[in-house]
């Protein structure tokens, strides 16, 4: 299959030149006897000029300039979505995706195989951040990828609406471009142990330590409390921050005020249910899979951490 591009195929711009110096050559011969014919002969050329410039710009539907950077220790390596597929193989990839609910159809690479482009053995790390533009941030564990070794890096939908990589992705309100690369799972499965982050642009590979180290539960905190830290890891942390240790999408939830000091369980139960019931244009999305329990467990959680807050962090800020 031909991939499409924010270039002009050779073959789609020589045909529209070749067309318009046709005219212009006619146009001219007609006009060139006269200044003003000559005027507008140039005036015409630059206009056309500015059509085939406008042409292969709307017909754009890549990005291959479209940069994503690995990460690890203090080295980071950038790579072009051109440089990739002129390195890899591509592939078509039909799976169920849970975020749009139906069947979709994607050009993809391993996401394997693009981490050994920068020398990184995803199966190896202890954790890897996968971090959008909007600087979303989900931590993938390396016991989900045990579970489910082969992600795909998807850089384009098949029968995404014209001039766009993707289709626009809708959680509650808030609707997002996936582009460049949206991160999924032949196993739809996998989506309630992880988030399938798109729009990304950062891999941040961690060998060494535990990024969650700072917000983890004492080991004597109750099933309860450890169950809602389970959770919150993969439902909450991708946007909130526990002592900034998270996402910058929503707010802080422990410093300099915990959100249970402020707001009521009862309210905080039915916002994370449904926050759109709540406020118009919500960015948060609902979370209905979740359980009464669940959504306890994780309150539970938050609760636990206004004893461990980490308030010396925002002298840094």
């Amino acid at each position: 299959m031909m991939i499409e591009s924010s270039y002009c195929s050779n073959s789609y711009s020589y045909t529209g030149v070749q067309l318009i110096f046709f005219r212009l050559k006619a146009s001219y011969t007609f006009e060139q006897d006269t200044s003003q014919g000559c005027v507008m002969f140039i005036q015409k050329w630059i206009n056309a000029l500015l059509l085939i410039v406008f042409t292969c710009t709307v017909q754009a539907k890549l990005e291959p300039n479209a940069e994503i950077q690995f990460s690890v220790h203090d080295k980071t390596t950038t790579f072009t979505l051109a440089e990739i597929q002129k390195a890899l193989p591509t592939y078509t990839v039909t799976l169920f995706n849970p975020v749009y609910k139906k069947t979709i159809t994607y050009r993809a690479f391993k996401f394997r195989q693009v981490a050994k482009l920068a020398n990184i053995d995803i199966m190896k790390a202890q954790q890897t951040s996968i971090i959008s533009k909007d600087d979303y941030q989900a931590v993938l564990e390396r016991s989900i990828l045990v579970k489910y070794p082969n992600p795909w890096l998807a850089f384009e939908e098949l029968g995404a609406p014209k001039e766009q990589a993707f289709t626009l992705a809708h959680e509650g309100v808030a609707t997002s471009n996936p582009a460049p690369f949206y991160l999924l799972w032949q196993e739809s499965s996998s989506y309630k142990m992880f988030p399938w982050p798109y729009a990304i642009n950062h891999i941040v590979v961690n060998n060494e330590y535990d990024p969650y180290f700072e917000v983890t539960p004492a080991i004597q905190e109750n099933k309860d409390i450890q169950h809602g830290f389970a959770l919150f890891k993969v439902k909450c942390i991708a946007c909130h921050s526990i002592n900034l240790v998270g996402g910058k999408v929503g707010p802080e939830l422990n410093i300099p005020k915990n959100i249970t000091e402020y707001r009521n369980l009862d309210f905080l139960q039915q916002w994370i249910k449904d926050s759109n019931a709540f406020r118009a244009r919500s960015k948060m999305p609902s979370f209905s899979e979740l359980s009464d329990q669940d959504i306890e467990s994780i309150l539970a959680y938050i609760e636990s951490m206004k004893t461990r807050k980490a308030t010396e962090k925002l002298d840094d800020l």
